[in-house]
C-alpha cells in the first residue's frame, strides 16, 4: 500500500462485514486520525456518521439514512485532494450492500482513481454459525420477531439473512467477496478473520504488513468497550415477544447470546465448511 512508481495512492475501503467489531474499529480510526495522519494515512471527517462513513455508503447503496449535510463523493473528493496523503481509509459496514451491485462499485472505483487512488477492499468474516447467533441479537434490537430456530433455519436454507428494505447480509462469502473481486480486481481484496478478542491488533498487523502504520489505540483500549455488543439472552426474549406486538424496544449494549443447537451448527458446517480458510 505505498505510492507506486506511477504516484497513484491507495484508497483503503473497510467493508465490513457487519458484528465484526466494526463499530469499535471505527471508533479506534477515529480516535487515532492524528497519529494515522502523520504515518499518511488519512481517515477522512468528510462522510462520518459516528465514527464510520456511513453516509458514504448510504449515498452509494441509495438508503434514506442518506443526509446531504453529512457529506457525499464530491465533498470527500475535496478533504482528499486538500491532504494528498499517501493512504486514504473509507471505514463502514453499510458497504458490504454493494457486492451485487457492479454497476455502483464501478461508481466508487472511478471516483477513487481519478484522484488517483487505487483502491483495496478489506473484508473482515466471522464463522457463519456464530455470525447468524450476532445478528439474530441485533435484529432484535431493530424490530426482528422471529424465533431463534426459525430466523436460523431461514437463513441457512436462503445462505443470507434479509430484514427490511436493504438489510441482506450473505453467508456465502465467497459470493460476497467475488463481488468486490470483479470490480476491483482479486488481489485488491483481503480478507481478515474475526478475532472476538482484538479486532485492532488485526488491523495494526495488516496495516503494518502493507506499509501503513498508526492505527492504533488512543487513551482506554476502545475494543474492549464492546461498542454495539450483544444483548443478554433473557432481555432478546422480552424483545421478540414485544416486537410480535409491533414494538421495538432496543436494548442496552452489554454482552449475550443465543446458540445454535448442535444439529443446526452441524448443518452450516456442512453447508459452508471452512471458507474463510479457503479466500
Amino acid at each position: 500500500m505505498t505510492e507506486s512508481a506511477g504516484g497513484r495512492r491507495t484508497l483503503v475501503l473497510h467493508v465490513g462485514t457487519h458484528k465484526t467489531a466494526t463499530s469499535s474499529l471505527q471508533a479506534t480510526f477515529a480516535a487515532a486520525a492524528p497519529r494515522m495522519a502523520a504515518h499518511g494515512t488519512l481517515y477522512p471527517e468528510t462522510g462520518r456518521v459516528g465514527a464510520g462513513h456511513h453516509n458514504v455508503a448510504w449515498g452509494l447503496v441509495g438508503a434514506p439514512r442518506f443526509d446531504p449535510a453529512a457529506g457525499n463523493l464530491a465533498e470527500l473528493a475535496v478533504e482528499i485532494e486538500r491532504h494528498r496523503s499517501p493512504r486514504v481509509l473509507l471505514s463502514s459496514e453499510d458497504l458490504e450492500y454493494l457486492h451485487d451491485r457492479a454497476e455502483r462499485l464501478l461508481v466508487l472505483r472511478d471516483w477513487a482513481r481519478q484522484l488517483g487512488y487505487e483502491p483495496v477492499v478489506i473484508v473482515a468474516l466471522r464463522e457463519v454459525a456464530g455470525y447468524v447467533e450476532s445478528l439474530y441479537a441485533e435484529l432484535v434490537k431493530h424490530g426482528l420477531p422471529d424465533e431463534f430456530d426459525d430466523f436460523a433455519t431461514a437463513a441457512l436454507a436462503a445462505r443470507r439473512v434479509t430484514f427490511r428494505t436493504l438489510w441482506d447480509f450473505r453467508l456465502d462469502y465467497e459470493a460476497l467477496t467475488a463481488g468486490f473481486a470483479t470490480v476491483f480486481g482479486p488481489d485488491a481484496v483481503a480478507v481478515v478473520p474475526y478475532d472476538a478478542a482484538d479486532m485492532v491488533a488485526r488491523f495494526q498487523a495488516l496495516f503494518g504488513a502493507l506499509g501503513a502504520t498508526g492505527v492504533a489505540t488512543v487513551g482506554p483500549r476502545v475494543d474492549e468497550q464492546r461498542l454495539n455488543a450483544r444483548i443478554p439472552v433473557a432481555q432478546t426474549a422480552r424483545l421478540v415477544a414485544a416486537n410480535r406486538r409491533a414494538g421495538t424496544s432496543p436494548g442496552p449494549p452489554v454482552d449475550g447470546q443465543y446458540r445454535l443447537d448442535p444439529e443446526l451448527r452441524q448443518r452450516f458446517r456442512a453447508t459452508f465448511g471452512d471458507q474463510i480458510q479457503r479466500l
